[in-house]
């Protein structure tokens, strides 16, 4: 059949459907999934079906892309009859396979007896062979995490049944790993400075863990799932950016809700909730939020709601709370570190959950909101590091780079004097506060001691701020970024900056028009605003953004290459979370690199024995999580920029 017999056929499927031919983008994207699927399979079997049918499947808001091209799926391929097996063998078949991937049936009680009964309804049809072949990363995620109502989970199973994949390459062992971190590891001692052509000449045909290691292992996920059950239903799963956190909150409440519960997810923007409603939706789970989330808690039935801190915490959210805590109620806190931060987060802790998870790349805060948080939800119960995702597969492989710039010479005065300052009341406040030793984290320090009304902490932590303002306003960055010459290499960048005129000033530096666009983006921009940006980066009709903290967290963003930290960050959290938006896993090969730009001689120089007060206590280990081991020191010298111009084209 030629494609245009074929489009003609899908266009009358489509208007048996009732589809409206008048709303481009939707009957675009069905008509392109049609003759996609029809030129593998044909577009016959589909036509012969009711026009009930073809309604649910393809009219209006009804299903999601993903789900129809599954349900054309199975009814275009046939099953596969001479599978079928004497239903004892497909039990015990069966129960292998949940075994896997963790189901434990004395944990799941209500769960486990229906996956059975689905496995062997859907095996007497198809058979199992092609899932107890299959690795156990491939059975996680047929039916495993992120696939919680039966209907989604059918679909899946039958569609690996009717077409399953190609078996991946078997992952590194531990031998194999041990052997590769042997041979490209640096000593415990610092390698002598070698020049930067030859270190970049070094590194490009050394093997890295993304050539090693096999497709996405998310087994930590239900590993975290049986912690947090052991823990009496209460703890915070801290992991890195980007390795599904989501997916682990929407398994856990999923199963709550299973168990007769009712779950309250909280978030702390707004962005953050709509992605919760996405990826819900995605794994086939039904969320009520904002009005509809306090009707669900005060209603007292079963079922998962999302808000914000902002409305969770107000007396009328919780009132309906504790009018409907007949029934068991879970908290999920994403974004943990900020509960206990204000009046809103404290209220939601005070509320009596019967269980509570939170969910964080990292716990540390620069105030005393953590131990408010272990009291309420509970303590760190596991931990998946940047280093054990990127050697499971689950990010990407990276180069941490490190680029030194001098300040301007009237810049650096001021700083000097600002310096001198910042020095002088951290003197006077260890003096005025009485402490015996130097805090380990002296920002920490600082800012408990401003809130206990300490003159000299107010004092520090304002020239403290000084100081970064002031390093923030440096143009040496920028110039050096320009004689990368970014537009060249084809990179999709995310840029993050302390302050909004400092990332404003990096987007118009940055931009060469019409051909390398880097577009500023912020909170203080409207929603449609920076939904067309993401848009315009997710299709690469955009080369980058540059945005102050609503890039560390908030919004679900694209994936990019190459991350640029244009200040130094004030915390472990920052850190982590930055390096996780350019650490998801990518369709290219080409590994990521993670650039942090400093002013030598300054508090940013990590090369000095200048002191950082508030030192990121988690550096070295992402420096160790790199494909190095240990970060490429460059400078804006022409040898330097070409080095760092190989690392951003290979």
């Amino acid at each position: 059949m030629s494609l245009s017999q074929l489009r003609k056929q899908a266009e009358q499927i489509l208007q048996r459907a009732g589809v409206d031919m008048s709303t481009p983008t939707g009957y675009s994207k069905k008509i392109a999934v049609l003759l996609e699927h029809g030129g593998q399979y044909g577009l016959t079997p589909i036509a012969k079906r009711p026009d009930g049918e073809l309604s649910r499947i393809l009219g209006p808001g009804r299903l999601m892309m993903k789900q129809i091209r599954v349900e054309l799926l199975i009814i275009s391929v046939p099953p596969a009859k001479h599978l079928r097996k004497d239903p004892e063998v497909l039990g015990a078949s069966a129960k292998r396979l949940l075994d896997r991937v963790g189901l434990n049936p004395n944990i799941f009680r209500r769960s486990y007896p229906r996956r059975i009964a689905q496995l062997l309804r859907i095996g007497a049809v198809y058979g199992l062979d092609a899932l107890e072949n299959a690795t156990d990363n491939q059975i996680q995620e047929v039916f495993g995490l992120g696939v919680f109502t039966e209907r989604q989970r059918e679909i899946k199973i039958v569609q690996f049944l009717a077409n399953p994949p190609a078996t991946p390459k078997p992952s590194v062992s531990d031998h194999e790993l041990s052997q590769f971190l042997a041979e490209n590891m640096p000593a415990s001692k610092p390698q002598e400075r070698q020049p930067m052509e030859t270190r970049a000449k070094n590194h490009r045909h050394a093997k890295t863990p993304k050539e090693q290691i096999s497709a996405a292992n998310y087994g930590w996920q239900e590993k975290a799932l049986r912690v947090w059950l052991k823990n009496d239903r209460h703890g915070v799963i801290e992991a890195a950016t980007g390795s599904g956190k989501t997916r682990v909150g929407i398994r856990i409440a999923s199963e709550f809700v299973s168990q007769g519960g009712c779950v309250l997810i909280v978030t702390p923007t707004r962005d953050l909730v709509e992605q919760w409603i996405t990826e819900a939706e995605d794994a086939g789970v039904k969320v009520r939020a904002d009005s509809g989330a306090e009707e669900l808690l005060k209603s007292g039935a079963p079922g998962i709601g999302v808000a914000t801190y902002a409305r969770a915490g107000t007396e009328k959210f919780l009132s309906a709370a504790k009018a409907g805590k007949r029934i068991p109620q879970l908290l999920v806190a994403d974004e943990a570190h900020h509960l206990g931060s204000d009046v809103q987060g404290k209220n939601i802790l005070s509320h009596a959950w019967q269980a509570s998870l939170g969910l964080t790349a990292t716990l540390e805060r620069s105030d005393g909101a953590v131990e408010m948080i272990n009291n309420k939800i509970g303590g760190v119960v596991y931990r998946y590091t940047v280093k054990r995702a990127i050697q499971d597969g689950v990010l990407a492989p990276f180069h941490y780079v490190t680029l030194g710039v001098d300040l301007e010479a009237e810049i650096r005065d001021e700083y000097e004097a600002i310096d001198a300052r910042v020095r002088s009341w951290a003197a006077k406040l260890l003096g005025q506060s009485g402490a015996s030793g130097m805090p380990k984290n002296f920002m920490k320090f600082a800012q408990e001691q401003k809130k206990l009304g300490v003159f000299a902490a107010s004092m520090y932590v304002s020239y403290w701020n000084k100081r970064r303002n002031l390093v923030a306003s440096s143009h040496a960055k920028l110039l050096a970024l320009q004689k990368v010459k970014l537009e060249t290499t084809e990179v999709q960048l995310l840029s993050f900056a302390e302050t909004e005129p400092a990332a404003q000033a990096a987007a118009e530096t940055l931009s060469i028009a019409p051909n390398f666009v880097v577009e500023f983006i912020s909170g203080t921009l409207s929603k449609s605003k920076r939904k067309q940006l993401l848009e315009e980066f997710r299709t690469s009709r955009i080369a980058g953004l540059i945005g102050p903290k609503l890039l560390d967290e908030g919004i679900n963003l694209p994936e990019a290459d190459l991350g640029i930290v244009l200040a130094k960050s004030s915390s472990s959290v920052q850190l982590i979370q930055r390096l996780g938006r350019v650490l998801r896993r990518k369709k290219s090969r080409r590994n990521a690199v993670f650039l942090t730009l400093f002013a030598r001689g300054t508090y940013e120089d990590p090369y000095t024995k200048v002191r950082s007060e508030d030192k990121d206590l988690r550096l070295q280990e992402v420096i160790e999580a790199s494909i190095e081991g240990y970060p490429i020191k460059l400078t804006d010298s022409p040898s330097d920029i070409r080095a760092l111009r190989k690392l951003l084209t290979r």
